[in-house]
């Protein structure tokens, strides 16, 4: 049985994932195994994946039911300790797995281990920011989707306590509510350096991501809170203006037709926060609904 299981969901990523293969096999730790699972892919990923000679890999391919499906399909077929899920576009550097098993080794009772990252073009190449931690992660991320899956290790037994949401509607922020159901269960422990490359490209997935989308989202959140009132109360308003004013924004940018929603949801926001008046992310819904009254 290998130590960690990586898990890459794919969905007609042929031109990207044989780079986050390699860069998996160049591991300097190198007892894991890679679950690939195609997710309805129509382009040539499997011929792709079938070039690369390293018995380390396993590629199963089913219909198309989005990511929390496909994750979950992988850490159904996986045999490590600790799950590892990687996405199909980044790369991880050299010492990613074996930084975790050091970690873990040194503390036998880890269930859930973090890293931070670095910001990169197409290229690979680093543009110069950084993800850092810092303080209570449980706490941290009660305010905003602050940990990502590529720098998280869970423990498999602590997985099927708390999997994947496998609803195919809910395609954003599912890595955030994940990782906050993991924090009500254990502590989310870290280590402050970086273990992989986040690659920034035009067709990743929270470019393409629509309002409705994060309705579907903000549904589960508010369920979530609802259950875990006791520890969330004095979190809800912030968890709440993220959503809120993620959907305000992506209702902006939809247009004409969405400019109510817009309006709606950043009003909501603001209820929750109104200190975010003159955030970034306020003054581009704002720029982007006097767009569409100015094309109106």
């Amino acid at each position: 049985m290998p130590f960690f299981s990586v898990i890459i969901p794919s969905y007609n990523r042929a031109d990207r994932i044989e780079n986050t293969i390699h860069s998996i096999i160049n591991q300097e730790f190198e007892d894991w195994e890679l679950i690939i699972v195609d997710d309805g892919s129509t382009d040539n990923t499997k011929e792709v994946i079938s070039a690369i000679d390293d018995n380390r890999i396993k590629y199963f391919y089913k219909e198309n039911g989005e990511r929390g499906a496909a994750r979950d399909f992988g850490a159904q077929k996986a045999q490590g300790e600790f799950l590892n899920f990687f996405d199909s576009d980044d790369l991880m550097l050299v010492h990613h797995l074996q930084k975790a098993y050091d970690n873990i080794q040194s503390n036998k009772e880890t269930k859930v281990l973090c890293y931070p990252w670095l910001y990169c073009d197409e290229t690979g190449t680093e543009n110069g920011n950084k993800r850092t931690f810092e303080g209570d992660l449980n706490e941290v991320v009660c305010h905003k989707n602050y940990v990502h899956l590529n720098g998280t290790f869970v423990q498999s037994a602590a997985y099927k306590e708390h999997p994947f949401n496998t609803d195919r509607e809910f395609i954003i922020c599912e890595d955030w509510y994940f990782i906050l159901k993991l924090s009500l269960a254990y502590e989310l422990q870290y280590e402050n350096i970086p273990s992989f490359k986040y690659i920034l490209h035009e067709g990743s997935t929270m470019s393409n991501m629509k309002s409705k989308n994060f309705e579907v989202a903000l549904k589960y959140f508010n369920i979530l809170i609802k259950n875990h009132h006791n520890i969330l109360a004095k979190f809800e308003k912030r968890i709440l203006f993220e959503m809120y004013s993620m959907t305000a924004l992506a209702a902006a940018i939809e247009g004409r037709g969405f400019r109510k929603k817009a309006i709606h949801y950043l009003r909501k926001a603001l209820s929750k926060k109104p200190s975010a008046l003159f955030s970034k992310r306020t003054l581009a819904t704002i720029k982007h609904l006097l767009n569409v009254k100015r094309r109106s």
